[in-house]
């Protein structure tokens, strides 16, 4: 089924090989075009590119509060499966 209104969504990674691990073997992202700093990612029918930009690595995310407790929605081992959202 093709998608109706395919959009483009760019975001910033702290590491290209981290991205692709992620997104491309853990959610099975096809991969298309890339370069040293970016790479494109065919999300259902919508093209979703992960630049690199270096200075994440030196300001890691800090463990955001929610009602009191660490979310854990950035660990794949909370992660419900693509499509599914992030389970507390």
């Amino acid at each position: 089924m093709a998608v109706q209104d395919p959009f483009h969504l760019a975001i910033q990674v702290r590491d290209i090989d981290e991205a692709r691990q992620f997104y491309g073997e853990f959610l099975s992202c096809p991969e298309g075009r890339s370069s040293d700093s970016w790479v494109d990612f065919n999300l259902y029918g919508h093209q979703f590119v992960c630049h690199l930009n270096s200075a994440l690595k030196e300001r890691p995310a800090d463990n955001h509060q929610k009602s009191g407790r660490r979310s854990r929605c950035a660990s794949s081992t909370f992660w419900s499966g693509a499509g599914n959202g992030c389970m507390e």
